[in-house]
């Protein structure tokens, strides 16, 4: 029997290196697990028998993405900073769409254009042209219509 590490980059095997994640998921099926110690081990900073240890060679938490939390300082396992994003709002796919749409019919592309190009129908297309207060006319010239006929009407 061979170990399921055996030929594996050694990078993979430090809990800082993007490989570790890989290198944890060969520990736990490798027929030979029992066979690896299962101590501190020198030198430190590795990862032994599907346990990743510090540079203190004290054993380090997994992140919820799972990776070991190579920074972890003994007190409270936080975020990997893998899973450390900035809070920034994501964008609704609708709304991204309907300005789009907005946009190239400001341009006069036709309907069927804007729906090949966004890969919509063009019935899409058209709901969103209109929400837009974009309306057609003959020949597909955009006019603009006001938003808010309450407002049009003051």
């Amino acid at each position: 029997m061979v170990a399921r590490c055996a030929g594996k980059p050694l990078d993979w095997f430090t809990p800082a290196d993007d490989g570790a994640r890989l290198a944890l998921a060969l520990c736990r099926p490798c027929p030979l697990l029992a066979a690896c110690p299962s101590y501190d081990p020198d030198p430190h900073g590795v990862i032994l028998a599907g346990v990743p240890y510090s540079d203190a060679g004290l054993p380090l938490p997994l992140c919820r993405c799972g990776y070991p939390v190579a920074d972890h300082r003994g007190v409270t396992a936080s975020a990997c900073p893998r899973c450390r994003v900035p809070d920034v709002p994501i964008p609704d796919p609708t709304a991204l769409r309907r300005r789009r749409v907005e946009i190239l019919a400001r341009a006069d592309t036709p309907d069927g254009q804007i729906a090949l190009r966004l890969g919509v129908s063009a019935k899409t297309v058209r709901n969103d042209r209109l929400a837009a207060g974009i309306r057609r006319q003959a020949g597909h010239t955009a006019t603009l219509q006001p938003r808010n006929r309450a407002r049009a009407a003051a």
